[in-house]
């Protein structure tokens, strides 16, 4: 029930769920790579993913806007965290290269320009200071853009499990950065941030036992736990 513990459990649980994951594919894929339907490993994945949404939601529920009131405060754990995120958006669109056309290029050109506002966001959280709403405007677009560009590869998969995890972490590290972006432009979203945060971390770590972008997660579940509410303001 303490909140400055919960980033601890959500991170336990994301571990146990990547143990899961890991283990559903290495013990139970057929010869065509797929999973029985109704695994025992898949029915507790699913039990520790709802327990994990439910201790987030229940502990973060009764918060109130007037919590966001309180004042920045320098936070260096919240910044190393940032430059970790931008880390890992540079090794997901340079790691083969920069993509010369379509829509690739675009994502590409949008990570190195999200890299460099997480970077600047550093900085703010370094001093104290309150980031330009813009800064995680560019990192929300990163990771729409990111998303579309993989969706072509997870839409030819009738395999959810395949790729779900890594769908939710990227939807979630977009809505972390989105709402970070409504709070610094004083539209206040404590409930919804904290929550955003916790899940995409939780999502991030179990994505990690499967995923095309394993830095990409890795380093964005770290930024979600380092820049969760509570850690950079005056509590």
């Amino acid at each position: 029930c303490n909140s400055k513990l919960l980033p601890v459990f959500t991170a336990i649980l994301g571990g146990v769920g990547c143990g899961l994951r890991w283990t559903l594919y290495r013990r139970t894929v057929d010869s065509k790579n797929l999973i029985p339907v109704g695994h025992p490993y898949e029915w507790i994945l699913w039990a520790v993913t709802a327990l994990a949404a439910v201790l987030v939601i229940a502990k973060l529920w009764p918060l109130h806007h007037a919590e966001d009131a309180k004042p920045f405060r320098p936070a260096p754990v919240a910044a190393v965290g940032c430059v970790i995120g931008a880390v890992g958006i540079l090794t997901a669109v340079l790691g083969d290269g920069i993509q010369m056309s379509g829509m690739a290029l675009v994502r590409d050109l949008l990570g190195i320009l999200a890299a460099a506002a997480l970077v600047a966001v550093a900085v703010y959280r370094w001093l104290g200071r309150e980031p330009l709403f813009l800064l995680h405007t560019a990192v929300s677009v990163f990771f729409a853009v990111h998303m579309v560009n993989c969706y072509e590869l997870w839409s030819c998969n009738p395999q959810l499990m395949d790729y779900l995890f890594t769908l939710l972490a990227n939807v979630g590290l977009l809505l972390f950065a989105f709402y970070h972006a409504c709070l610094e432009a004083e539209l206040p979203k404590p409930r919804l941030l904290g929550g955003a945060g916790l899940l995409t971390a939780y999502c991030c770590m179990v994505a990690l036992s499967g995923t095309e972008f394993p830095l990409l997660y890795l380093c964005g579940g770290i930024w979600a736990l380092t820049n969760l509410l509570g850690l950079h303001r005056g509590e």
